[in-house]
């Protein structure tokens, strides 16, 4: 529930990025993208795979 404040947050202010505190299921401790709430590792690895 407190993850979809912080999106809202985020996106009311704007925001590329949100942070939360939790692990992805990955376990990266790391910003999320607003957008896709995506976290920015693992979406780095992905792109840096292609």
């Amino acid at each position: 529930m407190r993850t979809k404040s912080y999106v809202t947050q985020a996106k009311i202010r704007k925001l590329k990025f949100y942070y939360t505190g939790k692990a992805c299921k990955y376990g990266h401790r790391a910003q999320r993208y607003t957008v896709d709430k995506h976290c920015v590792v693992c979406k780095k690895i992905k792109i840096e795979s292609i």
